[in-house]
């Protein structure tokens, strides 16, 4: 009964893709092609066909996250809307010219959870998109009544479910939860060392 939503950022899915047809590697000033059967690249192909393979099950939903991952707030207030519609129509079009998805996927996950209204109201207007998205803390307005703000139940859980109104209508989707972030981060950054 487990759901898994999985975010695959496209230009690292681009950059294996390109990987797996071979490419050019540099040591010391000298340059060397590496064949597409070379062990690098059949890593890279074969962590390609998993990732497909992984995203055709039922249990398994794509999570869409822009080309190059930019923050979606400055990308639009300093450029406009039209740079959002390309990272997300060239994200889209990684997606499924190497991944093999079917169509574009209903949830969004922008870099670091940050959207702002405007952004999100631009996303609305780019065929629907934004109607379901993770976003930071920062990115939302708790509601006035301390009965309805905060999540309902605490829970050990990486979100946290909201609804967030905008103009071009609402917008439903789930909070990072900071600290269990953090924690999972530390076993990462540090996976040599247990985490309490």
């Amino acid at each position: 009964a487990l759901q898994l939503g999985l975010a695959p950022t496209p230009r690292l899915i681009d950059e294996l893709a390109d990987m797996a047809n071979g490419f050019l590697v540099e040591n010391n000033g000298d340059e060397k092609r590496l064949p597409p059967t070379s062990n690098k690249s059949s890593a890279a192909a074969s962590l390609l066909e998993r990732l497909s393979a992984l995203l055709q099950r039922r249990a398994v939903q794509a999570l869409l996250t822009p080309y190059a991952f930019p923050d979606l707030p400055t990308l639009r207030r300093e450029l406009g809307a039209e740079p959002i519609t390309q990272q997300i129509n060239e994200g889209d079009l990684v997606l499924r010219n190497v991944l093999g998805l079917d169509s574009l996927p209903d949830w969004l996950v922008a870099p670091a959870g940050r959207l702002d209204q405007a952004t999100l109201d631009d996303l609305r207007s780019i065929g629907g998109l934004g109607e379901h998205a993770f976003l930071s803390r920062a990115s939302i307005e708790s509601d006035a009544g301390p009965a309805r703000s905060g999540c309902p139940e605490l829970a050990l859980s990486f979100a946290c479910p909201v609804l967030v109104r905008t103009a071009q209508g609402p917008t439903t989707g789930f909070v990072a939860d900071d600290g269990l972030q953090e924690r999972l981060g530390d076993l990462v950054a540090e996976p040599h060392d247990r985490v309490q």
